[in-house]
């Protein structure tokens, strides 16, 4: 969710700022930031470490839901809301992937690393194409950047 969300929200608050809104930028982090301490004080006595990042990514996911919309609101954008959310859900696919293979997988740390993120590409891919996210030539020039390094 980081990863998707970072980098949009950034932009979008770039743009918020920049049309002379900056204020709005600090509203939107100020809640993010109190909805990130209220989840944190919640999940990290239950889940520890992986409660602290459910709390950030959901705190991610707010400045990026609300920089959207005000963004929308000042300027008319097509956003592509819905590749956005098929993202989303192939990311925690990916990651929940990547859990259950690592408790059904007990092999050297470095070699279930390198198996389970592999496994969980590859399924990632397929579902990126099936979501239609991604085409073939895509795919191709993606393998082809990996066989060449």
């Amino acid at each position: 969710v980081q990863t998707c969300a970072l980098p949009i929200s950034s932009v979008n608050n770039s743009i918020i700022a920049a049309i002379g809104k900056p204020k709005i930028v600090t509203k939107i982090i100020l809640f993010a930031a109190l909805i990130n301490l209220i989840a944190n004080i919640i999940l990290i006595p239950i889940f520890g470490i992986n409660g602290a990042a459910v709390a950030t990514s959901l705190s991610y996911l707010i400045v990026l839901i609300f920089s959207t919309y005000k963004l929308n609101q000042f300027i008319k954008v097509k956003l592509p809301i819905l590749v956005w959310t098929k993202l989303i859900v192939l990311s925690i696919l990916f990651v929940f992937i990547v859990y259950y293979l690592k408790s059904i997988i007990s092999l050297n740390p470095w070699v279930e690393m390198i198996l389970t993120v592999s496994i969980a590409g590859i399924i990632y891919l397929v579902l990126a194409y099936l979501f239609n996210i991604i085409n073939i030539q895509e795919i191709k020039k993606y393998i082809s950047l990996i066989k060449s390094k």
